[in-house]
């Protein structure tokens, strides 16, 4: 069933063994791993904060399956390369798919339970967020047919010294649809535009993400973006020792929680590409320990030479501990 198992995204000595269903895996001390397992026709499970010794029992359910095509609704034409994202699963994880040459779109093995899904094509307005309902070894067929959708252009500069930054990422969906890149120039045309007003975000390497508002279709906007700086911090429990084996995730101009960051064996963490103003959430997440999110104000903070932040320990409760039985209703145990 091709089972492995994960330190941080990257696969350890995942050893299959010679009965069916069973596996081995050889892990270091002290450490806290997450195991993934997948077969196909089913969904992936994911099982974090395990440990040397751990007996993990993962149960695989038959995966559900969503398809469907989008085409422009002026003439009927399918649109190739719109972007369909699918959420799943009980971290809400994303998946990213391209339709073909005829709008078509699937996504196979997701995983049963709530999920949602939108559609941001290249120059056609975006779907709106639907949540929905995937069923366990069965299909969801959806058609989307999408309006042309408005555009707006302009230039990425530098905050400060007004230089044009060449190559810069520009999204009005928070990067979490289509994106534009600008040019070597620091130009950019982004089309496919839902909503008026609304907002414009860009990035680059060596800044913090940038954004500006827009009012109307058509509209120039320039976008200056600040060069970013760094926040170096340690975790600890009440008695001030290092809790390792974690991560933490930080937000500061996006609703979204982009991808965590390691705690290191010391309880240290670097987070980079940050903006030197505004407030940003650091959220730290330990096994055993509560998620308690830390709202910092950077703009009352001294980076140091390297643009470096230094910030104070943050000290993590243990959590709660939960436990009981589980039977069927004819009173045995299940």
């Amino acid at each position: 069933a091709g089972f492995h198992s994960f330190d941080a995204g990257q696969a350890i000595a995942g050893l299959p063994t010679a009965t069916p269903g069973l596996y081995r895996a050889d892990v270091g001390p002290g450490e806290a791993y997450q195991v993934a397992a997948h077969a196909d026709g089913y969904a992936r499970v994911q099982r974090a904060g395990c440990f040397e010794g751990s007996t993990i029992e993962i149960v695989l359910l038959p995966g559900a399956r969503f398809e469907g095509t989008v085409r422009a609704a002026a003439d009927g034409i399918p649109l190739e390369g719109a972007m369909v994202r699918v959420f799943h699963g009980p971290d809400w994880d994303h998946i990213d798919h391209w339709t073909d040459t005829e709008g078509r779109f699937a996504f196979e093995d997701l995983v049963p339970g709530e999920g949602a899904y939108f559609v941001s094509p290249r120059e056609h307005r975006a779907t709106r967020h639907t949540e929905t309902v995937f069923e366990s070894g069965a299909t969801l067929t959806r058609d989307f047919e999408v309006e042309t959708g408005w555009a707006i252009s302009g230039q990425v500069r530098d905050a400060t010294t007004e230089a044009p930054i060449g190559e810069a990422e520009v999204s009005a969906w928070s990067f979490q649809g289509a994106s534009a890149w600008a040019d070597v120039n620091g130009f950019y045309e982004l089309r496919g535009l839902k909503t008026l007003p609304g907002k414009v975000h860009a990035r680059a390497p060596g800044y913090a993400i940038g954004e500006a508002e827009y009012r109307a279709g058509g509209a120039i906007l320039d976008v200056r973006l600040e060069a970013s700086v760094a926040v170096r911090g340690q975790v600890l429990d009440p008695s001030r020792r290092p809790l390792p084996g974690g991560f933490i995730s930080q937000r500061q101009y996006t609703p979204d929680w982009p991808d965590p960051h390691r705690i290191e064996k010391d309880g240290t963490f670097l987070i980079t590409g940050l903006g030197a103003h505004g407030v940003i959430q650091l959220l730290p997440r330990v096994p055993g320990y509560e998620a308690t999110p830390f709202t910092i104000d950077l703009s009352m903070r001294v980076p140091d030479a390297d643009g470096v932040i230094d910030l104070a320990p943050m000290i993590l409760a243990p959590g709660a501990r939960v436990s009981g039985r589980v039977r069927w209703a004819t009173g045995a145990p299940a």
